[in-house]
């Protein structure tokens, strides 16, 4: 659990859930589940994946939350995270659309 999920483990994930997220109304939800199920919770977990995270991925954490007195770096690390999963899981997801629509056609 300490390095970042691959790309590939992702898409198997999906291709392994893609019916469920495919007949869900709001399919963006399923994606969001799926990127919160990989999140670390444990603070070693959370900072050594978080070092992984380039730095287009960091200190993204204020596209979800606005930090107050009460937050703690491992917040600040875990929005990066899960923001990170959630785009991740949504690009492979959209890549297999693309492929099952070329398969299709």
């Amino acid at each position: 659990m300490d390095k970042l999920t691959t790309r590939d483990e992702i898409r198997t994930r999906i291709l392994d859930e893609i019916d469920e997220i495919t007949k869900a109304d709001f399919v963006i939800d399923q994606i969001e589940e799926l990127a919160d199920s990989e999140c670390p919770i444990y603070y070693g977990h959370i900072i050594a994946q978080w070092t992984q995270l380039g730095n287009d991925d960091s200190n993204e954490f204020g596209e979800i939350m606005t930090p107050d007195e009460k937050t703690t770096i491992y917040d600040l690390m875990s929005a990066d995270l899960w923001l990170y999963y959630k785009r991740e899981f949504l690009s492979v997801y959209n890549e297999i659309l693309d492929e099952q629509e070329k398969g299709e056609n």
